[in-house]
């Protein structure tokens, strides 16, 4: 990840502005590459296991990136 990638995300994560779900999704993409474990993730954001295992594969995939 880039940092200007991290730095958008970060921005979203924490916005007050953002939309409810693009900070969550901000928010798990930004734990899965700090290495937390996804169980944990889900715990911190608040969503189900299979949210956060979604997510983290997508953002961790090649077609994601711009």
């Amino acid at each position: 990840m880039t940092a200007s990638e991290r730095k958008r995300l970060t921005k979203v994560a924490w916005g007050h502005r953002s939309e409810y779900g693009a900070r969550v999704r901000a928010q798990i993409v930004l734990l899965a590459v700090r290495g937390w474990a996804n169980a944990r993730i889900a715990r911190q954001v608040g969503a189900h296991l299979d949210t956060v295992r979604s997510w983290r594969g997508r953002s961790a995939s090649p077609a994601s990136s711009p």
